[in-house]
């Protein structure tokens, strides 16, 4: 799912739905420059406030509160086009895929709980980006210089804000999927500032799979929010700590980030002291099916037959 009209979107599931001003007053000092409590379609828009960023270029945040559950099956042409209408226009944040908060909730490891805070949600706060809000005609949905990383910095921090609200359950990042408590993202913020590095592990999930035969796959989702390919590593569990392979795929994107390039067929570094290869898969193993990167070992160990040779 492409990028569409929104670029980016975080949220925050609730046990119930909140006024609009309850959220108003948890964003504080943030420069408000419209707000409207009514709605018609509450997949476009339910009660929003719009505020400012980078309106240098029409870049505007819009968060606004839906008084439904999240509706994870992103609705169906003929069906529920109220819903699939504004799923394919990026409503639900940029490569939202269908069951993405059911995965969120079971894959979500590092956040205990995460199952049963999905199952309480019934409501969530949507805090989204857009250029093309009251823009002309000849401008473009997307501008050139577009900052992804920038761009999630900015409403991370404002979604901290957010969960601040009494009925909030937990952050849910739909494109990443994963699902955070609030003491866990400002955790996470301070070891990512130490290091001086984005915190990729609240935008992108990290997930491992049993594939058979002793072998296992560590995936990345979520990267296509910072233009980037998500993910996966096939390795033998009696010959590579997995650990270090799930540590290798944020090492990857962070080297990608930096302006390097990694091509088909070429070779990085990696766990047990041997190169690993890069691919690149036009359908993914892991659920959802997307293109991805594939990294595994040059080693010449006999492979389950769901992966492809190196």
């Amino acid at each position: 799912m492409p990028k569409g009209f929104h670029t980016q979107c975080l949220c925050v599931l609730l046990r119930k739905p909140v006024p609009l001003k309850w959220i108003l007053d948890c964003l504080g000092n943030y420069e408000i420059t419209a707000s409207n409590e009514s709605f018609d379609n509450w997949a476009i828009s339910g009660p929003a406030c719009i505020i400012p960023f980078r309106p240098e270029i029409n870049g505007l945040v819009t968060v606004d509160i839906v008084p439904h559950r999240w509706p994870d099956h992103m609705g169906d042409p003929k069906t529920s086009p109220e819903i699939f209408g504004p799923w394919t226009l990026g409503a639900f944040g940029p490569a939202s895929f269908p069951g993405c908060l059911e995965r969120a909730a079971a894959y979500s490891w590092q956040e205990e709980g995460a199952e049963a805070l999905a199952k309480k949600h019934r409501a969530f706060i949507r805090a989204r980006i857009s250029y093309s809000i009251s823009a002309g005609g000849d401008e473009p949905v997307i501008p050139d210089d577009c900052d992804p990383v920038a761009e999630l910095r900015f409403l991370t921090n404002l979604v901290r804000r957010v969960l601040r609200l009494s009925e909030s359950l937990c952050y849910f990042n739909p494109s990443g999927e994963l699902l955070r408590r609030g003491e866990l993202i400002e955790e996470t913020l301070k070891l990512a500032k130490e290091h001086r590095v984005p915190p990729l592990d609240l935008w992108s999930n990290i997930r491992c799979f049993d594939l058979g035969s002793s072998w296992t796959m560590a995936d990345m989702v979520g990267n296509y929010q910072i233009d980037l390919p998500d993910i996966e590593a096939y390795f033998s569990t009696n010959h590579y700590d997995q650990e270090e392979v799930t540590q290798l795929l944020p090492n990857v994107i962070l080297h990608l980030l930096g302006g390097a390039k990694m091509d088909d067929g070429d070779t990085c570094d990696g766990p047990g002291d041997v190169n690993w290869k890069v691919r690149y898969r036009e359908e993914s193993i892991g659920e959802p099916q997307r293109q991805v990167m594939t990294l595994s070992p040059l080693d010449k160990r006999p492979r389950p037959k769901i992966l492809a040779s190196p």
